[in-house]
């Protein structure tokens, strides 16, 4: 279920990272519980709407150092919905 979704979300385009000592082999960092692994730079990312600061913090450093367009997902106040809103924009056309 860690590698797979339900094909009613498969236009979400979505990388999954997990964070295993069997599938990172020798680039697992134990002090830092994760490894580093090579892969393409995205072309954005989106926080969930319950992003912790911290992690807010480090995410947007990463996209400005990297001019990665990063966005937030909030709740909408009046549907039942959520909005995806610009944090940082640098690939926006026009």
């Amino acid at each position: 279920s860690l590698t797979s979704k339900s094909p009613e979300w498969s236009y979400e385009k979505e990388w999954r990272i997990i964070r295993d000592n069997g599938a990172c082999g020798v680039s697992w960092n134990a002090d830092k519980k994760g490894a580093l692994l090579n892969m393409i730079q995205p072309s954005s990312i989106i926080l969930g709407c319950a992003a912790q600061p911290e992690l807010e913090r480090e995410v947007t450093d990463y996209c400005s150092a990297n001019r990665i367009d990063l966005y937030k997902m909030e709740k909408d106040l009046i549907q039942y919905r959520l909005n995806k809103n610009a944090v940082l924009e640098f690939n926006k056309e026009g």
